[in-house]
């Protein structure tokens, strides 16, 4: 987990893509599951995490994340 600070999330989300990038999806997801309980507005982050599940071939899981993003980036505009 990336140190709390203003710019939190982008680090966290970058780390996140580095894991899934380098093929260690398990701690992508679980990362990606702290940002999002942390900033549950991040759009971006649903739909990162929902490709990595997409990688894991879980794609019921990868749906329910697209979903919540949607849901997400239509509340905030």
């Amino acid at each position: 987990m990336v140190a709390p600070g203003p710019k939190q999330h982008l680090c966290s989300l970058r780390l996140n893509q580095e894991y899934a990038n380098a093929g260690q999806f398990e701690d992508a997801v679980r990362e990606y599951d702290a940002l999002l309980a942390a900033n549950p507005g991040h759009a971006a982050a649903y739909y990162h995490g929902g490709q990595t599940w997409e990688r894991l071939g879980r794609i019921d899981a990868a749906r329910d994340l697209y979903q919540r993003g949607i849901a997400v980036a239509v509340a905030i505009g």
